[in-house]
């Protein structure tokens, strides 16, 4: 299917500049693709992403102690988190009028840093779904997960509501990276 795309376009780039984190978005309306590809080690301070081997745990709040916790690296936990919100909230809007992410397949990638950045980013969507109310797993509360797109696509606060959808998924998702830790 992404050999046939004739009309990828750049949606947008949301980069951190204390964690370097950086990610470019992508969308083809005819094919229904969005694809998210994560920057590699190519500055500095990547160098301190790369070298924070201590493990973390994946669901924040979660005590790191515990045998049964899943754990990551803590460099590249914090680098994608730092961006991870925005991103999400941003996903949300790329679908052409009239579509929504469910309609869309999702192919995620990266190299190096990238590519353990898109591990964990596809990991996260495919638990839990495009989840814009934070930014990686927590076990706090998120806030909903539509209100902050609502808030940028309209310029003012989302009204409340009892709202208890769940966060959308893509149709499909894949992941394909290059050179990534394990």
């Amino acid at each position: 299917k992404l050999r046939r795309i004739k009309d990828l376009e750049i949606c947008f780039f949301v980069n951190h500049d204390d964690t370097g984190a950086t990610c470019a978005v992508y969308r083809s309306i005819s094919e229904k693709v969005v694809v998210v590809s994560f920057r590699g080690t190519c500055a500095p301070i990547d160098l301190v992403t790369d070298t924070t081997l201590v493990q973390d745990a994946w669901v924040q709040g979660e005590d790191v102690e515990e045998t049964e916790t899943v754990k990551v690296h803590a460099g590249f936990r914090r680098s994608l988190d730092s961006i991870s919100r925005r991103l999400k909230e941003l996903i949300l809007a790329v679908p052409d009028d009239g579509d929504t992410l469910v309609d869309y397949d999702m192919l995620v990638t990266g190299h190096s840093l990238g590519g353990a950045l898109s591990t964990l980013f596809a990991a996260d969507i495919a638990e839990y779904g495009v989840d814009a109310g934070r930014g990686l797993p927590q076990l706090a509360p998120s806030d909903e997960w539509w209100k902050s797109i609502a808030n940028t696509l309209t310029g003012t606060k989302a009204q409340e509501t009892n709202s208890n959808a769940s966060p959308p998924r893509p149709k499909s998702l894949f992941l394909y990276n290059f050179g990534s830790p394990r």
